[in-house]
């Protein structure tokens, strides 16, 4: 057995653990620290484990095996990985598993070959013996020998801080150097092996006084440490052996507030009822203000004045100066807010400036005059007015560092003062465990030491950081609560006066705690009931793993209220942890609190993701730099989860579709009668205007149906004289014209509206199109006295247009400006190019008419739609005009607008684009209708032969009338028999009706223009059926022209002139080429290739005797007079002559090879050169020697 005997050293004392502290049993068998920093003790009813705040106890459950195998404790083991071993009664192993907070029980076989090969009591052994030198430092002398059972201290009879039980079962030391012994009764014992160098004295102790004496004033020099207590007196304590002497013959021993030493090495005792001087050279004792009745009582600070020595005091009724060369007191002019308020301190700063601290009035600064004694103005530094400077009025300590800074303790703050004034006041946000400062004092390493209810603190000047320092731990009592202190200036050791005695201690001892602890999480409840592993909670698990290993919580809706908890591990002194936590996206600054509220506490958050942040100090009062974190999630209720989002947004869509469909099915039934209103307006204005265009159109037609039935009528029944009959005749043939144009105008509208009528594009010279247009109004002009005018700097212009199209456009707009224009104005037609790549050309109309009012030039070109001019016009239209002219404007890409100015000009301009496919190509103007109102001296060629194929009698007996006086005409009833009659005489041209029996008039072209012998005759069609596909059907099938009936015969005429004046323009320019180039542009494929064939016999031909007219004929299978008729009809010239120009043209290239005449004649079947160089003089206008020699290369 061994036996320790423990001294009562200063500074070592020890902490309990117990029952009372939540420990299952005062009987302790085992301790361990697990790898995290919990301790584990072994009890014989149950496993603890200790956070140094509390226990969570692991028992035995029957119907568990997860749980301890047994409540009774043996030992516990932690292998080299962290795994802690639990041995327990009777003798089986556990081994307890961190994640899932539980154990796994193993028989011996399974066990480590480490634990199976040595005993428990071994390695318990094995530790006390590895401990003994560290518990030798810490408790003093002892003999170490092993027991059966365990290790016995033998004490001195119990003293306070000592061991609580004399039986130790086992020993552990910690990382931390602190020490844990297991005891039979005592529960738990523990000391810091390395405890700060702090030396707390009792006076009751000292004093050998069986109840606490509190100390009021205390002040030290190298010799001797003078302490004034509450009730008891003034005592002198001998700085080595503590011994006391009390300081007798004062005034009273109660409630001594101020001790002094002066420079003269007097003692000053300040009480309550007196004022004591004792000099410790002569042992003498001087009271002042000994009378009860004295204006001076309870005297509550003492300081010496350096610049003369003076005393000063403060006092219930003022601050006196004592002089201590004449012996006298003097109450100083100071304010009674300052000096009757009970001023607890005085300080003389380095510049001799007075500091006083009361008790109700803050601080106040007494500055003096320079070089002199007398007050200069008074600085006061207040919590309350208008603008405050401190937290408290309340100050108790003032102190000055080597910089001059003022230190000043208060009720509520530490307080500095620089020299320029600046202020700052230190709080818990700083680090001090509390704010009620009781003294301040400096050390010689630019420290401040701060003493508070909770202990001590220190803090650098030059950083500002704080540290905080236990005292006597578990001793709650020992608190700094009243202004006494001092320092040792010669050793520099500090003193502190506390509520049972004092504190020394050396600065420069003390070493900072350089270990930071890690935060952990402990516990957590939910609605206030505490939450356990694996447990539900509103019906789901919360915790999967221990909440110390757990690194995410999700929370339901319903876990509205929930507390986490949270422990540093630290066990030195646990109480002095100081703790910090943040929710982010909750808190906005961190919370402080310390070792007693260690609580998370939040309730009602919303939906979301937060981090739980949680922050420690050690001992020392550092902060750690790493926070612990903990991920919380809070589910949203089920009207918030995302599933319920998109049902709201479903039924929300739904409503909105629903009130959509509402809306849209009121909007459109608004809309619908909105629309048969309009619909209604629009067709009563319709009916109005149709009204309008029947009345007028059957006005159009009425009257001259009358100026045409009248005149017959009157010439049918002879009333006509002789000389009156040929005006008749013309208003007859005027108004049948007028007729025709109104039906003209109503067909092409119709056909515009239903969208078929199509344009018939050809290249032309648009400049003479527009001339020879406006040449036929010039008849009409004149009557009105109307300059009509043709303006354009274009001499001719290849353009691809509708020609029929485009002169309904100008015949339109020439009209409506003869119609409005006055007698003896002007009408301007201009023509220009105004596009860059002249694809584009502009033509306008100008009048100096009435003029359009300014509101209808919009409208102008809507059906039915007539002008109501500033003036009203006797003459009426059918109001299609303008209408029908702007869309065939823009069925040509066009545009166009009307501008006008009333009773000066009104202009119609409008646009037309190039359509032609190719615009290179130049054109044949064979279908360019040119009309020509003028009269015409007709140009008599009866040997002209016209072939009119029509099945109408009437019609073709008249078209024979017509033209029989120019031309000689043939007649054919249908297509086959003109077929067979063009066949027969070959005719210069055909006009053909298109709808005829047996045979139709597209069947009939077709057939001309594809038969070799009637290839080249032009062919006019004649219809009734006037409609844009029936034109382009006739051209499709080889019609050279398209005249619609009712045709006018000037028209007709004027066609059949140009077909025929074209076929005379590529006769002239086959006739006239001097080169053997057979190609002639504007001649069909089919009459190009009876050409070739033609130029191949001839040329071939030319030595054969036998090539002749006859000899022709037979090799193309024609008679002579289908030969003669086609050659002429493509050369203009007799089949003979035709050899001869082919002969001709060969002798060309024959000179051109430098034959000579001679040989050329011969080569193209000449007998003599005579006859061949007189052929060839007439046919070139050269001889062929001159030829020859010109053209030779």
């Amino acid at each position: 057995m061994a036996f320790f005997h423990i001294e009562n050293v200063h500074g070592q004392y020890f902490s309990y653990l117990t029952t009372k502290d939540g420990l299952s049993q005062n009987r302790v068998r085992a301790i361990v620290k697990d790898r995290y920093g919990f301790m584990w003790f072994g009890t014989w009813n149950g496993l603890c484990r200790y956070d140094g705040y509390k226990f969570k106890i692991y028992k035995n459950h029957p119907k568990d095996l997860r749980s301890i195998a047994s409540n009774r404790i043996h030992y516990i083991y932690k292998d080299t990985s962290g795994d802690l071993w639990i041995e327990t009664f009777p003798s089986i192993i556990c081994r307890y598993n961190y994640q899932s907070d539980d154990f796994t029980r193993f028989k011996s076989s399974q066990l480590p070959k480490s634990i199976r090969d040595s005993t428990k009591r071994q390695l318990s052994l094995i530790k006390i013996q590895h401990l003994a030198p560290e518990l030798r430092k810490t408790v003093g002398l002892f003999d170490l020998s092993p027991t059966k059972e365990n290790i016995v201290f033998n004490l001195k009879p119990s003293t306070e801080g000592g061991l609580n039980d004399n039986n130790i079962n086992c020993v552990y030391k910690d990382d931390d150097a602190v020490l844990w012994l297991g005891t039979t009764t005592g529960g738990v014992n523990k000391i810091a092996l390395n405890p700060k160098p702090f030396h707390a004295y009792s006076l009751a102790n000292i004093l050998s006084s069986t109840s606490t004496i509190a100390l009021r004033a205390i002040l030290t020099d190298s010799a001797d440490i003078w302490v004034g207590t509450q009730d008891k007196g003034v005592y002198c304590l001998d700085r080595q052996s503590l011994v006391p002497k009390k300081l007798l013959g004062l005034q009273t021993e109660k409630n001594i507030r101020a001790l002094l030493k002066d420079s003269e090495g007097n003692i000053w005792i300040g009480s309550r009822t007196g004022l004591d001087r004792f000099s410790p050279k002569s042992h003498k004792t001087v009271h002042y203000f000994k009378d009860k009745n004295s204006q001076f009582t309870r005297f509550f600070a003492i300081a010496e004045d350096p610049s003369d020595k003076s005393i000063w005091i403060s006092s219930t009724n003022g601050i006196l100066k004592y002089n201590p060369r004449n012996n006298t007191f003097q109450k100083q002019s100071i304010p009674s807010s300052l000096s009757s308020s009970g001023a607890g301190c005085l300080f003389f700063d380095s510049a001799h400036h007075l500091w006083i601290g009361s008790e109700y009035a803050g601080l106040a600064k007494v500055e003096r005059e320079a070089n002199s004694l007398n007050i200069n103005r008074i600085i006061s530094y207040r919590a309350d007015g208008n603008k405050p400077l401190l937290l408290d009025n309340r100050v108790y300590s003032i102190v000055q560092d080597e910089k001059g800074t003022i230190w000043a303790g208060t009720a509520n703050g530490l307080v500095s003062i620089n020299k320029n004034g600046k202020i700052r006041i230190f709080g818990q946000n700083d680090g001090l465990p509390d704010t009620y400062i009781t003294k301040v004092l400096t050390d010689k390493r630019g420290y401040i030491w701060i003493g508070h209810k909770l202990g001590l603190s220190r803090l650098s000047i030059a950083t500002g950081n704080i540290r905080n320092y236990t005292i006597k731990e578990n001793t709650p009592n020992f608190e700094f609560t009243d202004a006494s202190g001092g320092m040792d200036t010669k050793s520099g050791e500090l003193f502190l006066g506390s509520t049972e005695g004092f504190v020394s201690f050396l600065p420069q001892q003390i070493k900072d705690n350089p270990k930071i602890p890690t935060a952990y999480f402990t516990d957590i409840t939910v609605q206030n009931k505490p939450v356990t592993l694996g447990e539900q909670v509103n019906g789901r698990i919360l915790l999967q793993n221990p909440i110390s290993q757990t690194k995410e919580l999700t929370f339901t809706y319903d876990d509205h209220s929930f507390s986490i908890e949270f422990a540093a591990l630290e066990y030195i002194a646990p109480q002095r942890i100081r703790y910090a936590y943040q929710l982010k996206g909750i808190d906005k600054e961190w919370i402080m609190t310390d070792a007693k509220q260690r609580v998370a506490s939040y309730s009602n958050l919303l939906a979301g993701r937060y981090q739980l942040q949680v922050k420690a100090t050690n001992s020392d009062g550092i902060w750690s730099t790493k926070p612990t974190v903990l991920q919380i999630n809070i589910l949203p209720p089920w009207w918030r989860t995302w599933w319920a989002y998109i049902y709201y947004s479903m039924a929300i869509a739904l409503l909105l579709y629903g009130i959509f469909k509402v809306i849209k099915t009121r909007q459109e039934y608004d809309k619908s009668l909105f629309e048969a209103k309009l619909q209604t307006e629009k067709a009563i204005e319709i009916d109005e205007l149709k009204s309008r265009f029947f009345t007028n159109i059957s006005h159009e037609f009425r009257t001259p149906l009358s100026l045409i039935i009248d005149p017959i009528n009157a010439l049918l029944l002879g009333k006509v004289s002789a000389e009156k009959e040929q005006n008749y005749y013309q208003i007859i043939h005027r108004n049948a014209s007028r007729m025709l144009l109104l039906i003209n105008e109503l067909l092409e509208f119709s056909k515009l509206a239903s969208g078929t009528r199509k344009l018939h594009i050809q290249q032309q010279d648009i400049v003479l199109f527009i001339r020879q247009l406006v040449t036929s109004f010039e008849y009409r002009a004149e009557k009105q006295q109307v300059d009509l005018q043709f303006i354009t700097s274009l001499d001719m212009l290849i353009w691809g247009f509708d020609a029929e199209a485009l002169s309904k456009i100008l015949y339109n707009l020439l009209s409506n400006a003869l119609k409005f224009s006055p007698d003896k104005s002007a009408i301007i037609i201009k023509l220009e190019v105004i596009s860059t790549i002249q694809d584009e050309v502009s033509i306008s109309v100008q009048d100096a008419g009435l003029g359009i009012p300014a509101n209808q030039l919009t409208t102008i070109f809507e059906p039915f739609v007539q002008v109501d001019t500033f003036q009203q016009s006797s003459l009426e239209g059918t109001g299609l005009g303008l209408s029908l002219t702007k869309e065939l404007v823009e069925l040509h890409q066009g545009k166009i607008y009307a501008t006008s100015e009333p009773f000066v000009a009104t202009i119609f301009q409008f646009t037309l684009k190039n359509l032609a496919e190719n615009k290179a190509l130049i054109p044949v103007s064979d279908s360019v209708p040119q009309v020509d109102l003028r009269e015409q001296s007709p140009q008599q060629a009866h040997s002209t032969i016209v072939l009119l194929v029509e099945d109408n009698d009437d019609i073709r007996q008249y078209l024979k009338s017509v033209l029989e006086n120019s031309y000689q005409i043939y007649e054919a009833k249908n297509g086959k028999e003109g077929f067979e009659k063009a066949q027969e005489i070959i005719p210069d041209l055909i006009i053909t009706d298109l709808m005829m029996p047996e045979e139709n008039g597209l069947v009939f072209c077709q057939k001309i223009k594809k038969d070799e012998r009637t290839s080249h005759i032009p062919v006019i069609v004649l219809t009734a059926k006037h409609s844009q596909s029936t034109e382009v059907e006739s051209y499709d099938f080889g019609a050279d022209a398209f005249v619609a009936k009712p045709f006018d015969t000037t028209v007709l005429q004027s066609r059949i002139q140009n077909l025929l004046h074209s076929r005379k323009k590529l006769q002239a320019l086959f006739g006239t080429s001097t080169t053997f180039d057979a190609q002639v542009s504007g001649m069909s494929e089919i009459d190009q290739l009876f050409i070739n064939k033609v130029n191949d016999l001839i040329e071939n031909n030319l030595l054969n005797a036998s090539l002749s007219v006859d000899w022709l004929a037979d090799q193309l299978a024609l008679s002579r007079t289908q030969l003669y008729r086609k050659i002429k009809a493509l050369s203009n010239q007799s089949v003979h002559d035709f050899i001869s120009v082919i002969r001709l043209k060969k002798a060309t290239v024959y000179l051109k090879e430098k034959h000579t005449v001679t040989e050329t004649a011969y080569l193209v079947g000449y007998s003599d050169a005579t006859t061949f160089s007189r052929a060839f003089q007439k046919q070139y206008g050269q001889t062929p020697k001159k030829f020859g020699s010109a053209n030779q290369s």
